[in-house]
């Protein structure tokens, strides 16, 4: 099975997670995510295309993977 898709925040959180745990040592998982939350919602709108870009880009290769996947799928005898 693929990998499924990640949403432009996840792609946006996983670029920015280690330059913000740093600017917040004392954050919290918990606390990290709010940081990540309010991080994203205040990105301009040319650098939230950026991320809403990746994430059309991660969708098409799942859409891909998936529809060879199901083709395999379908011609495994031992499925």
């Amino acid at each position: 099975m693929p990998k499924r898709p990640l949403s432009a925040f996840l792609i946006f959180a996983n670029e920015n997670r280690a330059r913000l745990e740093e600017e917040n040592p004392d954050a919290d998982s918990h606390d990290m995510s709010k940081v990540l939350a309010q991080a994203f919602q205040n990105l301009p709108a040319s650098e939230r295309t950026v991320y809403d870009q990746k994430a059309q880009a991660d969708k098409k290769r799942y859409a891909a993977e998936l529809e060879v996947y199901n083709k395999w799928e379908g011609n495994n005898p031992f499925m």
